[in-house]
């Protein structure tokens, strides 16, 4: 062969080494070797502080959300509490108002008004079994329309005697309310509280007084979690603020509050706003008791700390980016320069083409633009011979191939003379004749390579064969039902998707149980899906087996030809009708199996299908 000189020209090209210093020289900045250098360290420039603005970007906005995120899930903790202890409140007030002694109080006529006074007696009494319960709860009072009189847990007097009674007009003016909450300060002046006023009736016009249940703003402040600038309100539905963690925004409504002009009470539960010169978080979370929502203000700076650590993050990517890029745009320009050097070098000195040495050049394209003048005299005889060579390689392929075509009808013949030999000893058709008829059926079927997609019919055909071939052996041991709607007939199903399943039920499901098993066949369409179903009543699997076959249906698989069951159905259903296609298997142990095609629902002519299922009839 000639190529054996081909490589030996290949060694007529010495390398003469050609120093840079002469190419900056001779070239200055207008050599390639710097264009490239800048020109690459311009692109990764850009690429990786594109990179960087898009990470910061990300990691600013992640920010801002783990922000918001813990500022709504202290909000959320501390609502729980406050919705807890109210409720609490508001337990204590209708047990009280339901209380034997505290009705008798308030029904009772007293001619004096003696704290002394048996009713007046008992009812203090009851108060501060109650008082004492929670540390949060300031005082209980039960006020006596009828007496206007007022008993607490520690006292008894009438209400003109009374020091703190600046509840007396919402309770006396809104005798027909229902229960209802107000922020006051005690005697005009502190502590700050919340009572939680209760009415109490005999029957819906007779109003009897109220339960008066006050909470001391100060003890139940440390269930807000609110620290340092951050601060907790409670709003009710009338916009007052109920509760305040801090003692200037008490008392008021929620829009006299400077602090919140910016806030839009209809918007987000989470909002960044300006406020009193400042950025703001403001949290909102809707009561899941009480007819209020509950509002955290936090200043934006309490988080400065995570902000501060990304600006340094992105220094110091920035200033590795830098390095990084300098680094890499040298080793590029002089890696992309390398082929460059050598043909200058061949340029600069052609004398130094040398028959007799080697030319010491990489494989890269260099080499390819020298070599292909020293091959180019030899090109035609090593075409010649790989020519020869495919011509060959064809040749076998097609010897290969008409080998295929034969080696099918082959054995189609040989089942058809065991058939004929088995009816010849039994003199006449008998189970040994039929069963290799059905076999010579199906092999029939799967050899078909014409067609991959077949209608449901067709393959409700295929099918049949195989449970007459089963039910050959088995008798009365397998019993198989078909439900499939006629109007499905034509529906696109792939070939040889049934048989497999059946062979599972039957092999897996209905075999163990040595008894007689039923294997159900069903079909229907649901958005624009069609399903097919295999049942049966056998030994099932248990739930982790079904799981992992379950998994093993999902995972993206390539055609197999080496072996055809649940996987491999699964399989030739994604690659032929879709990703939406597949099969999902529920089983109970003990009880049995199903296993459910799912395809896309599409349907062939009926004339196409019905012309080919009579020739694969006629040609079986």
């Amino acid at each position: 062969m000639k190529r054996d000189g081909a490589e030996k020209k290949d060694k007529h090209i010495e390398r003469q080494p050609l120093s840079f210093l002469s190419l900056v020289k001779d070239y200055r900045f207008n050599s390639v070797l710097f264009r490239s250098f800048f020109l690459i360290l311009i692109v990764l420039f850009c690429a990786f502080f594109a990179i960087l603005f898009l990470v910061i970007s990300r990691m600013d906005r992640i920010t801002d959300e783990q922000v918001r995120s813990v500022s709504q899930s202290s909000l959320s903790q501390a609502a729980d509490h406050m919705d807890s202890i109210i409720q609490e409140a508001a337990t204590i007030a209708v047990k009280l108002s339901l209380d034997d002694d505290i009705v008798d109080f308030l029904l009772a006529d007293m001619e004096d008004t003696s704290e002394n006074y048996p009713e007046t007696f008992r009812a203090k009494k009851k108060l501060e079994d109650y008082a004492s319960i929670f540390s949060y709860i300031d005082s209980i009072y039960v006020y006596s329309r009828k007496n206007d009189y007022v008993v607490t847990d520690t006292e008894g007097r009438t209400v003109q005697l009374f020091q703190d009674r600046n509840w007396y007009d919402n309770i006396t003016e809104r005798i027909y309310e229902p229960a209802r909450m107000m922020s006051r300060m005690k005697y005009g002046y502190y502590p700050y509280l919340i009572s939680y006023i209760q009415p109490v009736r005999l029957t819906q016009m007779q109003y009897l007084g109220g339960i008066i249940v006050n909470i001391d703003v100060d003890q139940i402040s440390e269930y807000t979690s609110a620290t340092g600038d951050e601060i907790f309100l409670t709003v009710d539905d009338r916009d007052n603020v109920i509760f305040s963690s801090v003692e200037p925004y008490r008392m008021k409504k929620r829009t006299e509050l400077s602090v919140l002009d910016e806030y839009d009470a209809d918007g987000a539960s989470s909002q960044m706003i300006e406020g009193d010169g400042r950025k703001l978080i403001v949290s909102t979370v809707d009561s899941d008791v009480f007819n209020w929502k509950y509002i955290a203000i936090v200043p934006t700076a309490k988080y400065q700390t995570y902000r501060n650590g990304l600006g340094t993050f992105a220094v110091r990517l920035s200033v590795l980016i830098v390095i990084v890029s300098v680094v890499s745009a040298i080793l590029i320009a002089l890696y992309s320069y390398s082929p460059i050097r050598h043909i200058l070098s061949l340029v600069k000195d052609p004398e130094q083409y040398n028959p007799d040495t080697s030319a010491g050049f990489k494989k890269d394209e260099t080499q390819v633009i020298i070599s292909n003048i020293v091959h180019n005299f030899y090109s035609n005889h090593e075409l010649q011979e790989d020519l020869s060579q495919y011509l060959e390689i064809t040749n076998k392929a097609q010897v290969t191939a008409l080998q295929a075509q034969i080696s099918p009808h082959f054995l189609y013949n040989t089942l058809e003379s065991i058939r004929w030999q088995a009816i010849a000893l039994s003199k006449g058709d008998n189970d040994v004749s039929r069963t290799i008829l059905k076999l010579s059926q199906l092999l029939r079927i799967s050899l078909d390579n014409d067609r991959s997609i077949i209608s449901l019919k067709e393959e409700m055909y295929n099918a049949e064969i195989y449970v007459e071939i089963l039910q050959l052996r088995y008798k009365d041991k397998l019993l198989v039902e078909w439900n499939i709607p006629q109007q499905l007939y034509n529906c696109q199903i792939v070939k040889v998707s049934l048989q497999p399943i059946i062979e599972n039920s039957v092999s897996h499901g209905i075999k163990p149980k040595r008894v007689q098993g039923v294997v159900k066949i069903s079909a229907w369409t649901e958005d624009r899906m069609a399903f097919v179903e295999v049942a049966d009543d056998g030994v099932g699997m248990d739930e982790e087996a079904c799981r992992r076959l379950n998994e093993d249906m999902s995972n993206p698989y390539a055609m197999r030809e080496d072996h055809i069951g649940v996987r491999n159905v699964n399989q030739r259903l994604k690659l032929l009708l879709g990703e939406a296609s597949g099969i999902r298997i529920f089983s109970i142990k003990g009880k049995g199996t199903r296993v459910i095609l799912h395809f896309p629902l599409t349907t062939v002519s009926e004339d196409a299908g019905s012309q080919q299922f009579d020739r694969r009839e006629h040609q079986i």
